[in-house]
């Protein structure tokens, strides 16, 4: 359990024992955990300042319990062993700021870059903790904006095409009252019999698919590449792009940003 991420319930088969019991005993007496210097303020805090680095990273995030955190991370351990230099509860920046001026002013001043997303309290956390490191946007959290535009574009023309199919319900309903009223024939607007209590059908379009259930199935086919698409995801594509053209030109500016993202990346790897 010390070098391998397994739980504690992974014993429970091979050695006959109670995964909770044994998890419990393993956390308050054989890891030594309660008689560490840190334990007092390890629900808090921890923070490993040999773990340190040139280049951080520092984002938030939250555990099992709900409870959200702060974690500054070397990037230079790629998320192995001496990834983690510090973990905070909470994400506010004066909280978060006095934990991690607890590491030696030298060692933050030697900090050369740190990445994080767009949050204004990352930025003060950073700015005071690491007056002389560069700071750096993430491009997953660059990517992750122009995905969300461009599904709440989507998410808007479906609003749309759900007002209209409930209209369009409505005035159909309407007009077999009019006709049973005024006692003419039942038949719709092309002319062909109808029933009384006959249901209204949108409109179905060239992949059998009406507006509102194209607009819904092409919630995946936007968030990828379109090589990653299967023959009926291009289709649907094809038609989604002639009928909203604002969502093509969202999703081709999305696509660009994807492929320069891409090709920085291998270029990075090459040197």
């Amino acid at each position: 359990m010390e070098t391998l991420p397994i739980t504690a319930r992974s014993f429970e088969k091979d050695y006959h024992i109670n995964g909770d019991n044994f998890e419990r005993s393993y956390k308050e007496t054989i890891s030594g955990f309660k008689i560490r210097e840190d334990a007092g303020h390890a629900e808090d805090w921890v923070i490993i300042p040999k773990n340190m680095g040139t280049h951080l990273s520092i984002d938030e995030t939250c555990l099992s319990t709900g409870e959200v955190y702060a974690i500054l991370s070397n990037k230079e351990a790629h998320g192995r062993k001496g990834c983690l230099v510090a973990i905070v509860k909470g994400t506010k920046a004066k909280e978060v700021t006095s934990v991690l001026k607890k590491m030696p002013e030298v060692v933050r001043l030697q900090v050369e870059e740190v990445t994080l997303d767009f949050s204004d309290s990352m930025h003060q956390i950073v700015s005071a903790c690491f007056p002389k490191a560069m700071i750096t946007l993430d491009r997953f959290h660059h990517q992750h904006f122009c995905l969300e535009a461009l599904q709440e574009i989507r998410i808007g023309h479906r609003r749309e095409v759900m007002t209209e199919v409930a209209n369009a319900r409505d005035d159909f309903r309407a007009m077999i009252k009019d006709l049973i009223k005024s006692g003419k024939p039942l038949v719709d607007t092309e002319g062909k019999p109808i029933r009384s209590n006959a249901a209204y059908h949108p409109e179905r379009l060239k992949n059998n698919e009406t507006k509102a259930e194209l607009l819904m199935r092409s919630k995946y086919l936007l968030m990828v590449s379109p090589e990653k698409w299967t023959p009926s995801q291009r289709e649907r594509a094809e038609i989604l792009f002639e009928l909203y053209p604002d969502i093509e030109m969202a999703y081709s500016l999305t696509h660009s940003l994807r492929m320069i993202f891409a090709q920085k990346v291998r270029q990075g790897s090459r040197t």
